[in-house]
């Protein structure tokens, strides 16, 4: 067997790596009040509001609509449905 030759030494930098500072404590969420809406109440009522503000936004143009929400038009038909959103009569048309 032939000896080898060991590995050379490593050369250690000038600087010491920086340390890192300890990133701040987590907020404490504080409790909800007992009053509060259950979570899935309160993301629907959210979900209806972003739904309802983007289709007033576009003038009732689902498609913009959908895409102003980054979601295809079947998803927006599809919550449309879900929460029972239809655009208003026009109140200038005669019946």
């Amino acid at each position: 067997w032939a000896e080898t030759a060991p590995p050379p030494a490593r050369q250690q930098s000038a600087k010491p790596a920086p340390v890192p500072t300890p990133a701040p404590p987590a907020p404490v969420p504080t409790p909800c009040p007992a009053s509060a809406a259950p979570l899935r109440e309160r993301v629907e009522r959210y979900e209806r509001e972003l739904l309802s503000a983007a289709l007033q936004a576009q003038g009732y143009h689902q498609r913009r609509s959908a895409e102003a929400l980054g979601l295809s038009y079947d998803q927006l038909r599809g919550l449309m449905r879900k929460h029972r959103i239809r655009r208003p009569r026009d109140r200038t048309a005669s019946t």
